[in-house]
């Protein structure tokens, strides 16, 4: 369709370059190739007169006028996307719809992997996509991406929903066969142990029980760092090393590996668990019922 000699079409690609600033990752997003994200934008600096993204390195820079557009571009992709998802009604039993939900791999394994499988039941079309909790994923949800968010830390954008969704506590795992720490554990010991710790690809993003212990001046014995919290225990394993992970996650795998829950004499803070959605999705059938339909389930969850 175009407006004003414009190919409205184009208006997506620029989106998409003025996000990855990368011509193959924008034809990984966009499932086109490289030489057709570059007629596009050939075509966009022919329409406004301007080069838009410029050569720097291995990235593409934007230009005074392509900085411009990117808000307004970026709100007029989202008002397309909520009139083009927009329905009467949602019946789960007979929708085919894609949801993708921004989600840490602990709320993953505990609670979205149960959630999948109640919807086998009453929604077997619709289908459940988990997008890593990082900061690019976060950056793409603000942006209006993704359906919904589940994050420890709410976005300090103020046009994004929230509401809690569940509360959770960190405890403490060890190997069954541990003989060196007991059914508790005190501060003294725990910084004495050595530790499975999780460090995330980005720097700035600290684990919540890492940045507890760091804001209080203690600092554990690393032995062993993994990218996830699902795969602390099989790091703890068969070894002498402590993790600390969610109590729920720590009672989920006591039940499958030789690890036992050990109880922190530490006042780690909860972990607060917020579900997060774009305002215009306020009314979206489909995103209503899938709210509630995580509110419910999370609602079943075992008390903290």
């Amino acid at each position: 369709m175009r407006f004003r000699d414009l190919d409205l079409n184009l208006l997506v690609v620029l989106d998409a370059l003025l996000a990855e600033e990368n011509v193959s990752r924008v034809a990984t997003r966009l499932n086109l190739t490289q030489p057709a994200i570059s007629s596009s934008l050939s075509r966009l600096r022919q329409h406004f007169d301007d080069e838009l993204l410029v050569k720097r390195g291995r990235r593409m820079l934007a230009t005074p006028l392509a900085d411009s557009l990117r808000d307004p571009i970026r709100q007029a992709l989202i008002h397309f996307q909520s009139i083009a998802d927009r329905r009467a009604n949602f019946d789960p039993a007979t929708a085919k719809q894609r949801f993708v939900i921004v989600a840490s791999d602990y709320v993953a394994a505990t609670l979205l992997a149960d959630v999948t499988a109640q919807l086998e039941a009453v929604a077997p079309n619709v289908v459940i996509v988990s997008r890593s909790l990082t900061e690019r994923n976060i950056d793409g949800f603000v942006h209006g991406d993704w359906d919904l968010m589940i994050t420890p830390r709410a976005p300090v954008n103020s046009d994004i929903s929230s509401r809690l969704l569940f509360r959770e506590r960190f405890t403490c795992i060890a190997c069954a066969k541990n003989k060196s720490v007991g059914d508790s554990i005190t501060l003294p010991q725990y910084l004495s142990q050595s530790h499975v710790v999780v460090e995330f690809d980005q720097p700035s993003m600290l684990a919540l029980d890492e940045k507890f212990l760091s804001d209080a001046g203690h600092r554990r014995r690393v032995g062993v760092v993994v990218p996830h919290f699902t795969l602390m225990p099989a790091f703890v394993a068969g070894t002498s090393h402590i993790a600390t992970i969610h109590r729920r996650l720590a009672q989920k795998v006591a039940k499958t590996l030789p690890v036992r829950i050990v109880r922190p004499k530490i006042a780690f803070p909860s972990v607060d668990e917020m579900l997060c959605w774009h305002p215009h999705k306020d009314q979206e059938a489909g995103n209503v019922w899938l709210r509630d339909f995580l509110i419910k389930s999370a609602a079943g969850l075992d008390p903290e």
